[in-house]
């Protein structure tokens, strides 16, 4: 929080394990860091620019040769003000082992520490036991996979349609109930129209 608008900052990243085996009272492994000699640096949105430039991809399903190819120049270009991750990057969301396996480690040894990260939910997100960690991992202001931001001209609406099947179809064997959550993006993006946010941006 308190972070200035369209400012570089440095930052450290920490770490402690904690047990959770339900041992009283709890006890904490030691704190591992990131180094202090090598500091991350990454610049916040900032809505008084007058262009805005980002990289989006998407449909990577865990393909980590295809996420290197499309991401090698990412950290060094000086013009990118975010990337967009933009749905089923990985296939299947399965541990949290899995999704860093799948694409996000090569992000973070590459330039995911270095750009703001916008991530937009695919269909694929939705599927297996790491479903429910996608908040904590890609956390919103909103607390939902539905979000608008701002940067320089343009207004950017973050949509999340679910699965890409009839609630019905056989192969979700009775668990899907995304016709009443794409109800609730229709009055979330009511609400934002009521509101008028975007109306002040160009795009």
């Amino acid at each position: 929080t308190g972070l200035k608008a369209g400012t570089a900052y440095r930052y450290r990243v920490y770490q402690q394990g904690v047990d959770d085996s339900g041992h009283s009272p709890v006890s904490s492994g030691k704190i591992i860091a990131s180094s202090p000699y090598d500091l991350y640096k990454i610049k916040t949105l900032d809505t008084s620019k007058s262009e805005t430039t980002f990289a989006m991809i998407n449909d990577i399903h865990g393909r980590d040769s295809i996420m290197t190819a499309l991401t090698k120049d990412f950290k060094s270009r000086k013009d990118l003000d975010f990337v967009v991750f933009n749905g089923d990057m990985a296939s299947f969301m399965g541990s949290i082992e899995d999704v860093e396996k799948d694409f996000l480690l090569r992000a973070s040894n590459s330039f995911a520490p270095h750009k703001p990260l916008v991530y937009v939910r695919g269909n694929h997100e939705t599927r297996g036991p790491g479903f429910s960690e996608f908040m904590n991992l890609f956390p919103s202001k909103t607390g939902t996979p539905s979000y608008l931001f701002r940067q320089g001209p343009a207004a950017f609406l973050v949509l999340d349609c679910g699965e890409d099947k009839p609630d019905d179809c056989k192969e979700y064997g009775g668990m899907a109930a995304f016709e009443p959550f794409r109800k609730s993006q229709i009055d979330f993006l009511d609400e934002l129209i009521e509101k008028g946010e975007y109306k002040n941006y160009k795009h």
